[in-house]
C-alpha cells in the first residue's frame, strides 16, 4: 500500500514536471505541444506499468502476510476451539448426568417413602413380643447357616429342658461332635431402642439407659435359668444373642459395665458379628476335631494291617524255612540213594551184561531221571 502511495505521488510529480515545461515551451516557443504530451504520455506509461507492478507485488506480498496471519491465528485459535468442543461435551454430559441424577433422587424420594412405611411396620410389628422374639430367632438359625454349622454341628431349636419341675426352652442348643452343648438364647430389647431412635442428646441417652437397664434384667433372668446345668457336658455359660449391634454398642456406651456384669453371672452376650466369629471358630475347631478323629480311625486300621502282616510275615518265614530245610534233606536222599543204591545197581547191571544177561525191556524204573542236585 506505501509502494502505490509512492507511485501516485511519482507519477503526480511528474505530470506537474511537464505542465511547468509545457507551460515554459510555449512561453520560449520550443517544442510544441504535441512533443511534449508524448513525453508525458509515454512518462506516465512507463510509470503505470511500474505503478501496475508494484501494486500486483503489494496485493501478494499481502496476500501472502494475510495467510500468514491467518494461519497464526488458526493455530492460536485451535486449543481454544478445541477446548471449546470440550467444554461443550462436558456440559452436555453434565445436562445427562443432572436428568439421571434428578431421576434417581425422584427414585431415592420414592424408595424412602415407602422404606419409612415398611419401617413404620416394621417397628410396630417388632413391639410385638411373640413377633419379636421369632424374628430374633431367625437371625441366629441365619447366622447358624452363614457359619457352616448345619454341615458339622447338629443344633436343635426350641428344646425343652427340664429343672425343678420347671419347663426351660432355650432359643437354640448347640450340640457339639466330642458331646459338648451350649445353650444360646435370643434377647431383643427393642421396645426401649425404638424409642431412642427418632430422639437426640440428653433424651436418647436417656431411652439408651433403659436400654441397658432391659439388657442387664435379661441377663439375670438368663443367668437364674442355668441351662447348663441341666444340659448334659455343657459349657459353664450361656450366650445371649443381641440381634441388633447398635442396640448393644450403645448400651455398653452409656453402662460400660454391662459385658462385667454378664461374666460374673455366666453369660456370654453375643451380636450378629461376635457370634459370627464364634459360629466360625467353633465350625473350624468341630472340622479339625472330625479330621483327627478320621486321621485316629486310619491309623488304629493301619495297625491291625501291620499286625496282620507281621503274623503273615511270620507264617511265610516259617514256610519257606521249612521249605529250605525239605529241599536240604530231599537233597541229602538223593545224593545218599546215588552212593548207596545208583553205583551198586549200575555195577550190577555191568556184571549182568558181562555175564550174557539182557536188560529188561519197557523197565519204568529205568524210565525216572536221574536228579539234579548241588553238590554240597
Amino acid at each position: 500500500m506505501d509502494l502505490m502511495l509512492i507511485g501516485l505521488l511519482a507519477a503526480l510529480v511528474v505530470i506537474l514536471a511537464l505542465v511547468v515545461a509545457l507551460l515554459r515551451t510555449r512561453q520560449s516557443g520550443g517544442a510544441s505541444e504535441a512533443e511534449v504530451m508524448n513525453i508525458a504520455q509515454a512518462v506516465l506509461d512507463r510509470h503505470a506499468a511500474r505503478l501496475t507492478e508494484a501494486a500486483a507485488s503489494e496485493r501478494d506480498r499481502q496476500r501472502g502476510e494475510d495467510e500468514a496471519r491467518r494461519t497464526e491465528l488458526n493455530l492460536l485459535l485451535k486449543p481454544l476451539s478445541e477446548n471449546l468442543e470440550k467444554v461443550e461435551s462436558k456440559l452436555q454430559l453434565l445436562d445427562n448426568q443432572r436428568a439421571e441424577l434428578k431421576q434417581q433422587l425422584d427414585n431415592y424420594r420414592d424408595l424412602g417413602k415407602e422404606l419409612n412405611e415398611k419401617t413404620s411396620q416394621l417397628s410396630s410389628a417388632l413391639r410385638r413380643p411373640e413377633v419379636r422374639g421369632r424374628w430374633g430367632e431367625m437371625q441366629l438359625r441365619r447366622l447358624v447357616e452363614l457359619a457352616g454349622m448345619v454341615d458339622y454341628v447338629d443344633f436343635d431349636e426350641q428344646l425343652t429342658v427340664i429343672s425343678d419341675d420347671e419347663r426351660l426352652r432355650p432359643d437354640m442348643v448347640i450340640k457339639l461332635t466330642q458331646g459338648g452343648q451350649i445353650a444360646v438364647d435370643s434377647k431383643v430389647p427393642l421396645d426401649a431402642y425404638l424409642d431412642s431412635v427418632a430422639l437426640q442428646g440428653p433424651e436418647r441417652d436417656t431411652a439408651m439407659e433403659k436400654v441397658a437397664k432391659q439388657i442387664r434384667t435379661h441377663i439375670k433372668q438368663l443367668s437364674d435359668k442355668e441351662y447348663w446345668r441341666e444340659l448334659d457336658n455343657s459349657a459353664n455359660f450361656t450366650v445371649m444373642f443381641i440381634p441388633i449391634e447398635g442396640a448393644f454398642q450403645e448400651a455398653v456406651g452409656v453402662d460400660p459395665s454391662l459385658v462385667e456384669y454378664a461374666a460374673n453371672h455366666k453369660v456370654a452376650i453375643a451380636t450378629p458379628f461376635t457370634l459370627l466369629g464364634m459360629l466360625h471358630t467353633i465350625a473350624r475347631l468341630e472340622t479339625q476335631f472330625q479330621i483327627a478323629q478320621k486321621i485316629d480311625s486310619y491309623l488304629q486300621e493301619a495297625r491291625k494291617l501291620h499286625k496282620r502282616a507281621s503274623v503273615f510275615a511270620d507264617h511265610l518265614g516259617k514256610a519257606q524255612k521249612s521249605v529250605t530245610s525239605a529241599t536240604k534233606h530231599i537233597d541229602s536222599a538223593a545224593r545218599s540213594f546215588d552212593r548207596m543204591f545208583m553205583k551198586s545197581i549200575e555195577d550190577m547191571n555191568s556184571r549182568a551184561i558181562a555175564s550174557g544177561i539182557d536188560e529188561p525191556d519197557n523197565d519204568p524204573l529205568l524210565e525216572i531221571p536221574a536228579p539234579d542236585y548241588d553238590e554240597d
